[in-house]
């Protein structure tokens, strides 16, 4: 039976991802937009929570560093397209406090 070795994963986000006018990430991309960085400046933190809550009410969660890629500006809607490469990943879980603060834990 063929069968294909993974020797390593490349994450991303494939689906089309936007921020509308009045949402907080727009005036941060938008900026990105505007002064187009470039190399190291496009490098972000990022943290990626998975639905499903843990039995002690953590959820799964990536503590990521990632390259955003700032794709177009449709003007008439108000909307910047980007996309989301994970360069690196540390697992662990991730809290909310009631005031909707996300905490990281590495896992050991």
């Amino acid at each position: 039976m063929p069968t294909t070795d993974i020797d390593y994963y490349k994450p991303a986000i494939e689906q089309e991802l936007q921020t509308n006018k009045g949402d907080k990430a727009f005036d941060y991309v938008y900026d990105m937009l505007y002064n187009l960085p470039t190399g190291e400046d496009l490098k972000k933190d990022m943290l990626f929570v998975f639905a499903g809550e843990n039995s002690d009410g953590s959820f799964n969660a990536w503590k990521c560093q990632v390259t955003l890629v700032v794709k177009n500006l449709n003007t008439v809607e108000e909307k910047i397209y980007f996309t989301v490469n994970i360069n690196k990943i540390t697992r662990g879980t991730a809290t909310v406090s009631p005031s909707g603060e996300p905490t990281f834990t590495a896992a050991s």
